[in-house]
């Protein structure tokens, strides 16, 4: 929390300096939002809490017994923080071998937001272009012995908004992809091949040097079952499954923007200095900690192995 308010503070020292020679726009909170929606052996829940100005995370399992399958399966999760959106959704089901009855849909979903206004680019006076990187993953999967009576479907979604002036600048369409019984597609950088890392890289946008803008990072994952009801049921030992996973941020390596030469751009918000993302030092000494167990761990099965 210390790194976040030496960038909140160096953030205020450069509107300050700043303010001399152009218009700062007034700043809202930056916050970091989720919200889930899950069906399980409770029935429909969302959760879908205020939004923080810290890391979120909130996530379900459950293994339930809905009317007709013998087994369902629910995995939700969404997370945030100002290095990484997440979002992942998965569900399975299995009819026995007998059926008598089916339920009609089983739909989870969670989506995640980054919401920052205090983009600066910095360098000379007036307008300059540049481009946005940002960085995703994930896959989209969904399979069903039954397609025709009991389909799958799994989809995620990465989109970004570049506000100027409380008004939408630049749309940017990043990354998605879907799959069903129709197979998978996808678009923006997953248009060839959906899913696996890839950095986005946005169309030209345009700003003035020194007046702060806002950029909107939405991510989702849904993942469905649906029984066609009531018009036939599954036919018996029919199981299916869907699941998505989606993580998109700031690239760790690299710049955030690509910008002409002698222009640099700070949020101390988003934790941008420079033109790079630095993360707080309690993340990276976390990162570090777990990566040292999991060595640790391993050599142990190795020796007793």
């Amino acid at each position: 929390m210390r790194n976040r308010a030496r960038h909140r503070a160096f953030g205020t020292a450069l509107a300050v300096a700043l303010a001399g020679t152009a218009p700062i726009a007034a700043r809202a909170v930056p916050t970091l939002s989720i919200c889930m929606h899950t069906e399980g052996e409770s029935g429909e829940q969302s959760d879908c809490p205020a939004p923080s100005l810290d890391a979120a995370f909130r996530f379900y399992n459950s293994t339930w017994q809905p009317s007709g399958p013998q087994l369902a399966i629910v995995h939700d999760a969404v997370s945030a923080t100002w290095s990484v959106l997440s979002a992942e959704a998965s569900v399975y089901a299995k009819y026995g071998a007998s059926v008598s009855s089916g339920f009609t849909n089983d739909n989870n979903r969670g989506n995640t937001r980054l919401d920052a206004d205090d983009f600066v680019i910095t360098g000379p006076a007036g307008p300059v272009s540049f481009r946005l990187h940002v960085y995703v993953n994930g896959h989209v999967h969904s399979s069903s012995t039954d397609y025709q009576r009991f389909t799958a479907s799994a989809a995620v979604n990465v989109t970004g908004n570049i506000i100027k002036a409380n008004t939408s600048h630049c749309s940017l369409t990043i990354a998605g992809g879907t799959a069903n019984s129709a197979g998978t597609q996808g678009y923006g950088v997953w248009a060839a091949d959906v899913g696996g890392p890839a950095l986005f890289t946005s169309d030209p946008c345009t700003v003035n040097t020194g007046e702060a803008f806002r950029i909107l990072i939405d991510v989702s994952a849904s993942a469905s079952l649906v029984t066609i009801l009531p018009y036939d049921l599954p036919s018996p030992g029919a199981q299916g499954s869907a699941s998505a996973r989606v993580t998109a941020g700031f690239p760790a390596y690299g710049p955030v923007f690509e910008l002409p030469v002698g222009y640099t751009a700070y949020s101390a918000a988003a934790e941008v200095e420079d033109n790079g993302y630095v993360p707080e030092p309690a993340a990276a000494s976390l990162s570090s900690s777990a990566c040292a167990a999991l060595l640790a761990l391993h050599r142990r099965r190795t020796a007793i192995g």
